[in-house]
């Protein structure tokens, strides 16, 4: 049945959540296959500036702590904090960034 609508173009709830849940997002779970997508394409985009660009080496290795800091900590924060606050703290930061951006 496709009860698609210029409204609703997935057819299926204006509701975000309800749509990842009908796309199978909320039920993915974390396998090491996929949590480790990020780490190659981040090696991959590091080895292409450190052979093409001017590295910062003292940021650099900052933002690789903060990185590694952030991940240890996430990881552990987002087993135990349920997934409506969990996705309300990035939206929430989002908006934040973005105001602060938009008013610099």
């Amino acid at each position: 049945i496709n009860d698609q609508t210029p409204d609703n173009p997935f057819g299926k709830s204006e509701d975000y959540e309800a749509f990842l849940d009908y796309v199978g997002a909320l039920q993915r779970s974390l396998t090491p296959e996929i949590a480790q997508q990020p780490l190659v394409i981040n090696v991959t985009a590091s080895v292409f500036f450190i052979a093409k660009a001017e590295v910062s080496w003292e940021t650099a290795g900052l933002m690789a702590l903060a990185a590694l800091a952030g991940g240890v900590v996430g990881g552990r924060l987002a087993g135990r904090i349920r997934p409506q606050v969990l996705r309300a703290a990035v939206v929430a930061t989002g908006l934040i960034v973005g105001v602060v951006y938009l008013v610099r």
